[in-house]
């Protein structure tokens, strides 16, 4: 039996209209949950005449009203430290992250639940396996680890496929260069400028990247990595494919990946990511 190039074969291979027909279930279902534990968002759909219950189609999505960062962040000013925002009790919580703090007067503070958490990974996992992450690979994060949620999600989402997964947090690039090498990872994942510091740190070291294992590198964090020039650049430097991610911490993971395969979109486009 081949193997699927779908982590979710069932999801990713459904025709159109069952999978509009699920995301609408969902979406209603998430609009009830909401209705019934959260009043702040309550007020908010009843101002823009929109309910769980008039959900019809996706179409109904552009109904609902868009939350801004400003919002939360004023929320949470308000009622430090989450706001009135929370959907479940603090206590339920099993992580806690925030925004790298870049815009704005405070960083946002979120708290996943299990489920949540879960989920951020399982989301990360279409993402890794698109691009042709499997078990056998070593995954090595250029990753601080800290409270930014960052590849936080893509390291669970790593052990869950099953890989062997070296965190690279508290680490020099010259150490982490080092140990990319001496482990033998065959994917590394790290921010697209972070990418080329540890490449400019292996020419420094007299270390022929090209020449090592690594088949992929996985970057987010930055628009860099959907530009071109910089991604050939990274390419040219590791002797490696490059796939960009785009993630929030609003939703917690990410919402845009590139899978392995060029696709035509049309008969003048060029070859890009399918």
């Amino acid at each position: 039996m081949s193997e699927s190039p779908y982590w979710n074969p069932r999801h990713e291979t459904m025709p159109r209209d069952q999978i509009e027909a699920l995301q609408t279930r969902k979406l209603k279902n998430l609009l009830a949950w909401t209705e019934a534990r959260v009043p702040w968002h309550l007020n908010r759909f009843r101002q823009a005449g929109v309910s769980a219950d008039s959900i019809r189609s996706l179409k109904d999505l552009q109904r609902i009203p868009m939350m801004t960062r400003d919002e939360w962040m004023e929320a949470q000013l308000q009622e430090p430290p989450y706001g009135p925002l929370l959907a479940a009790p603090p206590e339920t919580a099993v992580r806690y992250h925030l925004t790298s703090g870049t815009t704005g007067s405070i960083p946002l503070q979120v708290l996943d639940s299990m489920k949540d958490w879960e989920w951020i990974a399982e989301m990360w996992c279409y993402g890794f396996w698109g691009f042709g992450v499997r078990p056998p690979d070593t995954v090595f994060f250029a990753f601080s680890y800290g409270t930014f949620v960052g590849f936080w999600g893509a390291h669970y989402a790593a052990e869950k496929i099953g890989c062997m997964v070296l965190p690279g947090g508290n680490m020099t690039t010259e150490a982490r260069v080092k140990q990319i090498l001496g482990m033998k990872a065959t994917v590394v994942c790290s921010t697209p400028t972070y990418a080329l510091r540890m490449a400019q740190e292996a020419k420094t070291m007299g270390v022929d990247l090209p020449g090592g294992h690594v088949k992929r590198l996985i970057l987010s964090g930055e628009p860099a990595g959907s530009i071109p020039a910089t991604k050939r650049l990274i390419e040219e430097e590791w002797g490696a494919r490059a796939a960009d991610t785009a993630g929030m911490t609003e939703v917690g993971t990410i919402m845009m990946f590139e899978c392995e395969k060029p696709v035509r979109r049309s008969p003048t486009a060029r070859w890009v990511s399918g």
